[in-house]
């Protein structure tokens, strides 16, 4: 018993990263890719699936990207499959780990919009809860956006911060070019990367137990930075100007001074 209980400490937790794709009119999740990672990278578990009686009933909400779909399928990438098997084939991963003493946390990129349409899909589907067993859950958007670097300073056109993971996975890999797929195996492999990203900050972690305890526009949490505060328009820098937002950016002492001016109560 003492041994056993030794092992288990020795184990890794374990992170199951997973994303969807939703369709146009109902929101209903027809593409599920999961990756189980430790905070090393190490990949214990997988899948990439295109849910086939969810395209019975509603078409994706990105359309247009039906071409590359036909693509990965045809390469292996994405395999057609109904939501009962998705659902077994990814609870039976979960169990495997469970019985080897591994602590599985189930994360996602926005979490609560992941939790609440997988949920929707595969009961409405199935008849089903998604998952067999009971897990801790995580943010990785709420991670990110409590750990992120003083430096960050990409924002939307009304300047606040942009907290989406294609705006944050080109930060952090200094890839400025980067454009999101939107297709679940290849969001699933950028999200990853930006969760152990910010494992390695060593962080505290903010777990949860249930999707209605995640945090609601976690984004608003850069609003106490002096760069995201209330100030004049031309205080920030948005993404896509001549201006690297990889590097320091201080405002002058006069912008400082007009900022604070314009933010003092008429």
């Amino acid at each position: 018993m003492i041994l056993s209980a030794y092992m288990k400490k020795l184990r890794p937790t374990l992170f199951c990263v997973l994303d969807i794709e939703t369709t146009y009119w109902k929101r209903i999740a027809f593409d599920i890719a999961w990756k189980i990672v430790d905070r090393k990278g190490r990949v214990y578990g997988s899948g990439s699936y295109l849910v086939t009686d969810a395209l019975s009933m509603d078409v994706p909400i990105f359309k247009e990207k039906l071409g590359f779909y036909f693509d990965d399928v045809s390469k292996g990438l994405i395999v057609p499959q109904r939501m009962i098997e998705i659902r077994e084939i990814f609870n039976a991963q979960i169990a495997e780990l469970i019985a080897q003493d591994y602590e599985i946390v189930f994360c996602a990129y926005n979490a609560r919009f992941d939790a609440d349409h997988l949920g929707k899909t595969c009961h409405a589907l199935t008849g089903f809860k998604f998952l067999n067993h009971k897990l801790r859950l995580l943010d990785i958007w709420h991670f990110w956006c409590m750990s992120a670097p003083m430096r960050y300073n990409i924002t939307t056109e009304k300047g606040n911060p942009r907290t989406s993971a294609e705006a944050v996975y080109s930060f952090e890999f200094s890839h400025v070019d980067f454009v999101e797929r939107h297709i679940a195996f290849s969001d699933v492999e950028i999200e990853a990367d930006i969760l152990l990203k910010i494992l390695a900050r060593k962080k505290k972690i903010p777990f949860v137990n249930h999707p209605t305890e995640f945090r609601g526009s976690p984004w608003r949490l850069l609003l106490d930075r002096p760069r995201f505060a209330k100030q004049p328009k031309e205080f920030f820098i948005p993404i896509g100007t001549q201006y690297s937002f990889y590097e320091e950016w201080e405002p002058t002492a006069e912008q400082l001074h007009r900022a604070k001016k314009a933010a003092k109560p008429s």
